[in-house]
C-alpha cells in the first residue's frame, strides 16, 4: 500500500493510459487479457459524437465494406469507440473445437462498424435517411426523418420497460 502523501495510488486505483476498448466488456477476462500490464499500444483517437441518433434495435443499411447495401438490425453499440454491431453482417468466421479426428466447427461473429458507416432506414418507405432530434407536443425528444419529416419510433429493445440496467435484486 502506498504511504500517505507519497502521490502514488495503489495498483487497483491506477488508470491504464494505454487501455484499449475491445469487443468484450471491460470487466470480462477477454478484455483484461487484451490489456495486460506492460502492453503499450498507440492511442486510438476517437472523434466524440455529440448526439447518438442510433439505438439498439434500429434497422440500418451498411454504407461501406463487403456487406455494402445490406440491411440489418443493430444488436450492440460501443460508444467508447463509436462502434455499431449489426446482426448477421460484417461477419468473420473462426474455427473452434479442432482436435485430432474432429475438424471443428466454424462460428460466425459480427465485427464492429463505425457509426458513420451505417445509415438509418426510414420505416415509412424503407430508404436510408438522416435523423434530427425534435420535441413533440408532450415535450419528449423524438427522432425525425430529415427526408420525409415523419417520426422514427424508438425500437422496442430500448424502451424503459425492457431496460434492466438499474435493476436491484431483492
Amino acid at each position: 500500500m502506498a504511504a500517505k502523501g507519497s502521490g502514488r495510488r495503489p495498483s487497483w486505483q491506477r488508470v491504464n493510459r494505454f487501455y484499449r476498448f475491445v469487443m468484450s466488456r471491460p470487466w470480462t477476462i477477454q478484455a483484461q487479457i487484451a490489456n495486460l500490464p506492460g502492453k503499450e499500444r498507440k492511442k486510438v483517437f476517437v472523434e466524440p459524437v455529440k448526439e447518438w441518433k442510433l439505438m439498439k434495435g434500429d434497422l440500418v443499411e451498411i454504407l461501406k465494406g463487403k456487406d455494402k447495401g445490406k440491411t440489418g438490425t443493430i444488436i450492440d453499440i460501443i460508444m467508447e469507440r463509436n462502434w455499431v454491431i449489426v446482426e448477421g453482417l460484417n461477419c468473420h468466421y473462426r474455427r473452434i473445437g479442432k482436435m485430432e479426428g474432429f475438424k471443428g466447427t466454424y462460428v460466425a461473429s459480427e465485427a464492429p462498424l463505425l457509426h458513420r458507416d451505417v445509415a438509418l432506414i426510414d420505416p415509412s418507405d424503407n430508404q436510408q435517411t438522416g435523423v434530427e432530434i425534435r420535441y413533440n407536443e408532450a415535450g419528449d425528444e423524438v427522432r425525425v426523418s430529415t427526408r420525409t419529416g415523419r417520426i422514427i419510433p424508438t425500437p422496442q429493445m430500448t424502451t424503459k420497460e425492457n431496460d434492466h440496467s438499474n435493476y436491484i435484486g431483492m
